[in-house]
């Protein structure tokens, strides 16, 4: 091979171009795509659809959990029925304000928004010896396009989010009241981000303190549903039966429960009444493992000197990929929670000569091998092993993670 051909080669294939290329990929299919859903708002967004017409349906006096009522004002049927207590509907009703397309568009505008606070969170609380412009396609591909599917979608996991992990930058800061409060405002719309409530128990701070706040967060978050359940008795009651038929498996819903659901179906027939059971039990069994190991992995790192601020950043970490696997319902969207656990592993886990490749194949690969059945749950399957690598740092000898700083 001529000298000046091998040379364009090599820094062809160098890590610095290599990475200009997966960046300006990741730009050009964001921007594609975002012109795609404002340029079509009825064909996408359909999660939002029903937000917005269940809400106007429940202004006119009208059930926003009966599908039949909703049609009565909306231009076509709900390809989703609206699963939300009855109080959201307060949230969303300052939308009617506006025809159903520009509230849509509004809608993808803040969330653009909501997104580069979420970078700039992760970048300045929890990724700040990890920073990195790869973070970016990350946050465009990783885990199926988690980010990108609530966009396509319509969802308001991109704005729970926002709050959860402004949240969690407090809990790192010990700012815990403020924590709490964002964690319950997080919960009102799914209640499931409560969950990081239970870093309070870690927290260092007097346990008198930690009691009462974890009590008055886990309180409001009650009374909330006690408050729907007094003044609005019909529609929570039609709430909880929107909610209890809900049985979203495999693409839209690839988490560890769905995917146990989903091969003892396989094996054992859906037909029968055993396999929920199997799942549910082997579900159990395993969520408890990982539970254990991370509160293992988490007493070991205890035992590491270093800064508060760094203990508590990694342990938001290895709370939040915990949260992944153990959540027995997770939508492709609700992965995003992932995100910045993933790029700290990715960096910290392995050498810098490997990252690139093992990027590589955690953020492109499940795209261009979708139609396989068992890659349809690897946003599930990544997670955990994102999870094994993070506990495999923490139990070892962390003679690095006492260097690290936030």
């Amino acid at each position: 091979m001529p000298m000046n051909a091998q040379r364009i080669l090599t820094r062809l294939t160098s890590r610095r171009a290599v990475t200009i290329a997966i960046v300006v990929i990741a730009a050009l299919y964001t921007l594609v795509s975002l012109a795609k859903w404002f340029g079509d708002v009825d064909s996408y967004h359909w999660d939002f659809h029903a937000y917005y017409y269940a809400t106007l349906a429940h202004s006119l006096g009208l059930d926003p959990y009966d599908a039949d009522d909703v049609l009565k004002v909306a231009p076509e049927s709900l390809k989703v029925p609206f699963v939300y207590p009855p109080h959201v509907l307060l949230i969303f009703r300052p939308l009617l304000t506006l025809e159903y397309s520009s509230a849509c568009r509004l809608m993808l505008a803040l969330k653009l928004v909501a997104c580069c606070w979420l970078a700039y969170l992760w970048v300045t609380y929890f990724l700040r010896d990890e920073r990195d412009i790869l973070l970016f396609p990350v946050m465009v591909f990783a885990f199926g396009g988690t980010l990108l599917a609530d966009m396509r979608m319509g969802n308001v996991s991109i704005f729970e989010q926002a709050l959860l992990w402004t949240g969690l930058s407090c809990y790192v800061h010990r700012r815990w009241g403020l924590y709490c409060l964002l964690i319950v405002m997080a919960s009102l719309l799914k209640f499931v981000p409560a969950f990081f409530l239970g870093l309070l128990f870690f927290a260092d701070a007097p346990r008198l303190k930690r009691l009462t706040l974890l009590t008055a967060s886990a309180g409001s978050i009650g009374l909330v549903l006690v408050l729907n359940y007094l003044f609005l008795p019909s529609k929570f009651a039609s709430f909880v039966a929107n909610a209890s038929v809900l049985d979203h498996r495999s693409r839209d819903n690839p988490c560890l429960l769905a995917l146990l659901r989903d091969t003892t179906d396989s094996i054992l027939g859906s037909s029968r009444g055993s396999p929920d059971i199997i799942a549910w039990s082997a579900f159990i069994a395993v969520a408890t493992a990982v539970l254990l190991i991370s509160l293992l992995a988490y007493v070991s790192m205890s035992q590491v000197e270093m800064k508060g601020s760094a203990r508590r950043r990694i342990l938001v970490m290895l709370a939040t990929i915990t949260y992944v696997l153990v959540a027995p319902r997770l939508m492709i969207y609700s992965y995003i929670v992932a995100i910045p656990a993933t790029f700290y592993v990715l960096k910290n886990a392995i050498s810098v000569d490997k990252f690139l490749l093992l990027l590589l194949f955690i953020v492109l690969l499940p795209r261009l091998m979708v139609n396989f059945n068992w890659w349809i749950y690897s946003p599930m399957i990544m997670s955990g092993c994102v999870w094994a690598l993070l506990v495999h740092q923490l139990v070892r000898p962390a003679r690095t993670l006492a260097r690290r700083d936030v």
